[in-house]
C-alpha cells in the first residue's frame, strides 16, 4: 500500500525551462560560456548538497574573478536569472498535492539551490 508521495521542487511545482547556471554565470560575471561551465562543474556538487550557499559562491566568484559588483546584487541576478526561467508555480498541482495529503505523507524534495527554494 502506497503511504508516501514525494515530489520534486524545480521542474515540477515550478515548471521552468533548462537551467544552465553555467550561462548564469557567465553573464552575471561577464565571462566566457566555457570558463562559467569549468567554475561550475568544480562547485555544483557543493552547492546542490548545501555544503555551501550561493552567496559563498557568489562571494567565492566576485574574489576569483575581480567583480566589483556588491554581493547584494549579485545574489539578486542569481536570482533573477532562475526567476526569467521559472514559467510559473503549478497551482493546479498544488490542489492536487493537498487533496493528497488527505490520504498521504507528502515529501517535498529537491537538489535546487538556497536562493531559488526562497523563491
Amino acid at each position: 500500500m502506497i503511504k508516501n508521495i514525494i515530489f520534486d521542487f524545480g521542474g515540477v511545482i515550478v515548471p521552468h525551462k533548462k537551467l544552465s547556471m553555467s550561462e548564469a554565470i557567465s553573464q552575471i560575471f561577464f565571462i566566457h560560456l566555457e570558463k562559467a561551465k569549468k567554475i561550475w562543474n568544480e562547485r555544483t556538487d557543493d552547492l546542490h548538497k548545501g555544503k555551501i550557499s550561493s552567496k559563498d559562491l557568489l562571494l567565492e566568484l566576485k574574489e576569483k574573478l575581480h567583480s566589483n559588483k556588491e554581493i547584494n546584487k549579485l545574489l539578486q541576478e542569481w536570482t533573477d536569472y532562475y526567476k526569467k526561467r521559472s514559467k510559473y508555480i503549478d497551482y493546479e498541482l498544488l490542489n492536487y498535492i493537498y487533496e493528497l495529503k488527505k490520504k498521504f505523507n507528502i515529501y517535498l524534495l529537491t537538489d535546487t539551490v538556497d536562493t531559488h527554494s526562497d523563491y
